[in-house]
């Protein structure tokens, strides 16, 4: 998940799917698998989003204190991008093209989802995501979804 000190390690944006299904669920499936390989070598960070959205996990699925704390240590130990004027403007480009083009991000469901793009717009990362909202976003480079 960090860094290996490898020259050329890029930053990558996780989004909450592929870093939940690499880094939180048990067991680990041929998915997870597949994008543990593709992000090897890689600098890890997540969005302010991302972070949140995770650390709600454990009160509506009701975690015990053991598997609350190792999240909330996980969570700690990936950089995670705050909610800059930069992201939020982002955000709000991201917002208005959404609607203007009749894109899915425009949806109220996918507020969060403008939020990660937004964050990669933000500080020109390639966002890891297996979820399909993200395609024909100007401009937001994907990484290849290995799934």
């Amino acid at each position: 998940m960090s860094d290996d000190g490898a020259a050329g390690s890029r930053p990558v944006l996780v989004d909450t799917d592929v870093f939940s299904r690499v880094y939180v669920t048990e067991p680990r499936d041929s998915n997870a698998t597949a994008w543990t390989a593709t992000l090897e070598g890689r600098t890890i960070v997540i969005s302010v989003q991302t972070a949140v959205e995770l650390r709600v996990w454990p009160i509506l699925k009701n975690w015990g204190d053991k598997r609350t704390r190792r999240l909330a240590n996980l969570i700690s130990s990936v950089p995670t991008i705050q909610i800059s004027q930069d992201v939020q403007d982002r955000y709000v480009e991201l917002t208005a093209w959404a609607k203007n083009n009749g894109h899915g991000l425009q949806a109220k469901a996918n507020q969060g989802d403008r939020w990660i793009a937004a964050t990669a717009l933000a500080h020109n990362l390639e966002l890891a995501a297996r979820d399909g909202i993200y395609e024909g976003v100007v401009g937001l480079r994907l990484l290849s979804n290995p799934d």
